[in-house]
């Protein structure tokens, strides 16, 4: 039943941040986000999770998935949304601050989830390897997001002149 009551709450928690950081941003941004995201959901998980790393022994949709649906295609793609839009004017140091401090609360909600809750088990994984492929893709997104924009902005700068 607790495991339920978690992954009920992330679902509204999510829908209601995502829903207000649509209407405050730019919604092709947080879609490219939201898509990237989710494209690389679909596979990375599922290796690790085959390769034995971890595993989400409750989840929705379990007959379908052996991962964690949730979290790969609502949470962590709203997560990121947020934090593309926490960091769009932000310089260097403090993309890095704010990547950090996201990967440190999500790596702390992850480890108190594995230790007190079914929602997932760690076999060779640890909440290091967490933490590091957490900070690693919301700076590679990050990254990827600029050099979109970029490329963007050159393809308008040429149509106009």
């Amino acid at each position: 039943m607790f495991n339920q009551i978690i992954q009920w709450s992330a679902i509204v928690l999510s829908l209601i941040i995502l829903l207000i950081t649509l209407k405050k941003s730019l919604i092709r941004d947080c879609l490219y986000v939201f898509l990237i995201t989710v494209f690389f959901s679909s596979f990375i998980p599922v290796i690790l999770i085959e390769q034995h790393y971890y595993e989400h022994p409750v989840r929705f949709l379990s007959q379908y998935f052996s991962s964690a649906v949730l979290f790969d295609y609502l949470a962590f793609p709203t997560i990121n949304v947020l934090f593309n839009l926490t960091t769009k004017r932000s310089k260097h140091v403090g993309v890095l601050a704010q990547a950090f401090l996201y990967s440190a609360l999500m790596t702390t909600v992850e480890f108190l989830l594995e230790r007190y809750t079914e929602l997932i088990k760690y076999y060779s994984w640890t909440w290091m390897h967490s933490f590091v492929t957490l900070f690693t893709f919301f700076l590679f997104l990050k990254l990827l997001m600029v050099l979109i924009r970029t490329a963007e902005e050159r393809e308008r700068s040429k149509g106009v002149g």
